[in-house]
């Protein structure tokens, strides 16, 4: 049985038991629809994201991402990206800027998402590329 088949109390169940029991390691998040596990290695030190499937007769982790303790940040983005989030932008400009934006200057904004993430978002003339 595929693990986004069970029922979910089982399927989170089976995939904590699988990282804490058998890989001495901490469960972080798991999402059923996705198959993906984020969890922390206490053997090595490291955050992990993975695939959980279905082996013959045991649940098996593969296709992993391994991230150094000090960017558990970067293996929740990770996670994330694998899920399939997306963080989606709109930028309302004028007339005017995008004739500023013609004659070369660049506009550069950060703001708080609606999850008080800070996003820093720079528009530049493909002229100024070549330099970032």
């Amino acid at each position: 049985m595929l693990i986004q088949e069970m029922e979910p109390t089982q399927a989170q169940m089976e995939v904590k038991e699988l990282i804490e029991k058998n890989l001495n390691g901490r469960l972080i998040q798991f999402d059923q629809k996705t198959a993906l596990v984020l969890w922390q290695s206490l053997r090595n030190n490291e955050y992990v994201v993975h695939e959980v499937f279905t082996g013959l007769e045991k649940l098996v982790l593969e296709n992993g991402n391994y991230f150094h303790p000090n960017n558990a940040d970067d293996a929740m983005l990770k996670f994330l990206a694998r899920k399939g989030k997306r963080v989606v932008i709109e930028v309302y400009i004028s007339e005017e800027d995008i004739e500023n934006l013609r004659d070369g200057s660049s506009f550069d904004w950060a703001y708080q998402s609606n999850f008080d993430i800070m996003v820093d978002v720079a528009i530049v003339p493909s002229s100024e590329k070549e330099e970032l």
